[in-house]
Formats: structure tokens, C-alpha cells, sequence
């Protein structure tokens, strides 16, 4: 979670993008809510781990976004989980609201964040 204003307002930036307003969506019928003050499409993901979401990783998943998070920025990262960093955008907000299930659009955004960060130089 953010801690400063600068990355608060990168992060309330970043999720004026189509896929994070995607990924609210979902969290609103969860029990977490959509926090503003949190990156949405990580927060997805996170439940969706919290809710029985298993991936196949050498590192723990949960480990794994918290290095993202920091590593990468909000926006940044938000790209990447939909392609757009590597140039293709492989996962759209409308692509991902064919989900019906909160779990499964988690799943989504998990797969294609982790497929993306393999595919980079």
C-alpha cells in the first residue's frame, strides 16, 4: 500500500486506467471493496490468492507482487498485466469483464501478469 503522496497519486492515477476501473468492478462484489488508495488489478489478484487462486510459480505469488508493486510502479505494472509494456496488449478491461466471477477475473489477471513478465527482455 502506498505511503507517500507522490505514490498515492501514482496509484490513484493508475487506476483511472480502463483495466484497473475493470478490476474494481470485481472487487466490488467482493469483500474487500475497492480501495482507491490501493493499485485495483493487484488487489484482485491478492483476494483471488486469499480466496483459494493457486499458480504455478518458483516464487510465492503473494512475495512475487509485492516485488512488482515496488519494483515496477503502479502504472507500470497495471501495463504489464495487460500487455501494453511489451508493446501488445494481450488482456483489455473489456476482455477481462467477460469474467462473471471475481475468482476467475483474478485468475485472469494473475495468468496474463505472469506470462507478461516472462515475455520481457
Amino acid at each position: 500500500m502506498p505511503t507517500d503522496r507522490a505514490q498515492l497519486s501514482a496509484t490513484e492515477q493508475a487506476n483511472q486506467h480502463p483495466l484497473n476501473q475493470a478490476a474494481a468492478s470485481f472487487l466490488r462484489k467482493t469483500d474487500w471493496g475497492a480501495s482507491p488508495h490501493a493499485l485495483y488489478c493487484l488487489s484482485l489478484m491478492r483476494w483471488g490468492l486469499d480466496n483459494g487462486l493457486r499458480v504455478k510459480t518458483i516464487v510465492e505469488p503473494a512475495y512475487l507482487l509485492l516485488q512488482l508493486e515496488d519494483a515496477m510502479g503502479p502504472l507500470r505494472l497495471t501495463r504489464l498485466a495487460s500487455g501494453e509494456a511489451l508493446g501488445e496488449e494481450n488482456l483489455t478491461a473489456e476482455h477481462l469483464l467477460q469474467e462473471t466471477d471475481p475468482l476467475d477475473a483474478a485468475s485472469l489477471l494473475l495468468e496474463s501478469l505472469l506470462d507478461n513478465r516472462a515475455a520481457m527482455p
